[in-house]
C-alpha cells in the first residue's frame, strides 16, 4: 500500500500518528493528518497560499483545535478515523483525476478539502486554502 505514496506523503502519514498521540487522541483523524502534512511538507503551504508563515498559521489553528489529553505512547496502535481513510481514497482519486501514479502532498491536501465538513477541511479554507485555488496552483506549477 505505501508504494503508492511518496516519501514526503509516507513521512506525513507517520507523523500523523505521532501528532495523535502527542494530543492523547483515541484515533488519528484529518486534522492530526493535516498537521503531519504541515511537519513534513511545509513548502507546499507555501505554493498554495503563496505567502510565507501559513503553514504556521494553519498549524497554530489546528494545534487550537484539539483538546491535550494525556501522551499516548507511539508502541500503542492507533485506529484510524472514518474521515482519514475517506481522504486516504479521495487521495488516490486525486492523484489518479491529476495522471500520476504517485500520492503526492498536494493529493492529500485536495483530498481533505473535498471533505468540506471535516475540521482540518474548514482550518485550511478560513485561512484562504480552497480546493479551486489549489487546483488551480497545481495546473500552474505542474
Amino acid at each position: 500500500m505505501f508504494d503508492k505514496y511518496s516519501e514526503k506523503v509516507s513521512r506525513a502519514l507517520f507523523f500523523s500518528r505521532r501528532e495523535a498521540g502527542e494530543h492523547g487522541a483515541t484515533s488519528i483523524n484529518t486534522v492530526h493528518l493535516l498537521l503531519g502534512l504541515s511537519r513534513e511538507d511545509e513548502e507546499l503551504f507555501i505554493h498554495v497560499g503563496g505567502v510565507t508563515g501559513v503553514n504556521n498559521l494553519v498549524r497554530t489553528r489546528l494545534e487550537a483545535s484539539l483538546t491535550r489529553k494525556e501522551r499516548i505512547p507511539n508502541s500503542v496502535d492507533l485506529p484510524l478515523a472514518e474521515e482519514y481513510k475517506d481522504v486516504l481514497l479521495q487521495a488516490a482519486d486525486e492523484a489518479k483525476m491529476l495522471s500520476s501514479n504517485i500520492i503526492e502532498s498536494h493529493h492529500l491536501l485536495l483530498a481533505i478539502l473535498h471533505m468540506k465538513e471535516c475540521m482540518a477541511a474548514k482550518i485550511l479554507v478560513d485561512t484562504g486554502i480552497t480546493y479551486v485555488a489549489l487546483r488551480d496552483a497545481i495546473a500552474n506549477n505542474p
